[in-house]
């Protein structure tokens, strides 16, 4: 009877201790699990943050322009052998009948861009007298349309006296790129039309010229 007893709180206890301990496991294990979901959660949350910093460091760096060194030697391009060769007679003491052959034998020899720059150069140096010398460049209908259009600008803004003969001589060439301007420059000038009419268009010029002389006198 007594051992009957001493088993049955045996089984009592052992019933009792498995109630108490196993929920606790489960909590511990529950626990356990629900610090691995936080871990996880902060480890990512960190991991976001140096992506976002790793690529905000790199598009910076991008962006950022390179450091030019002040000191560090600036590779310049050559002068043009026809630009060097230019400013040797321009730039001089010479009479400008002296600088104006010059100028006209140096312009065949140069590049089209060449002919335009020394040309848009030389209406700023020369006087009326020094561009006289020039104008068979003007009249000339081989001289390139481009470097034509910077003397004939240039040409406007002269003396009558001497840019209407000149305008008439560019009138009267039919191979002259800028024959049709020219014969406009004149009839919006006289307030005239003669046509082809040269002998005409040079009568009204000279008159115009008498008279206009006359009137400034």
């Amino acid at each position: 009877m007594a051992r009957r007893i001493i088993f049955v709180l045996i089984v009592v206890i052992v019933f009792v201790a498995v109630l108490f301990l196993v929920p606790s496991s489960v909590k511990q294990t529950a626990g356990d699990g629900s610090d691995d979901k936080s871990n996880a959660s902060v480890h990512g949350s960190n991991n976001s943050t140096f992506i976002k910093s790793y690529i905000g460091k790199q598009t910076a760096a991008q962006a950022k322009p390179p450091e030019i060194d002040p000191e560090a030697p600036v590779d310049t391009p050559p002068e043009p052998k026809w630009r060097t060769e230019a400013h040797a007679y321009l730039f001089t003491d010479d009479p400008e009948a002296v600088k104006a052959k010059k100028f006209m034998d140096s312009l065949p020899t140069m590049p089209l861009e060449g002919q335009i720059e020394i040309t848009e150069f030389w209406t700023r140096l020369v006087t009326d007298q020094g561009y006289s010398y020039t104008s068979n460049v003007v009249v000339n209908p081989s001289t390139p349309e481009p470097v034509l259009s910077v003397l004939m600008r240039d040409l406007l803004v002269r003396d009558n006296e001497l840019k209407l003969p000149i305008i008439l001589e560019v009138a009267r060439s039919s191979k002259h790129p800028l024959q049709n301007e020219a014969v406009e420059i004149l009839g919006a000038t006289l307030h005239a039309d003669y046509g082809t009419d040269w002998k005409e268009w040079q009568n009204a010029v000279q008159n115009w010229l008498k008279l206009t002389h006359v009137e400034l006198n």
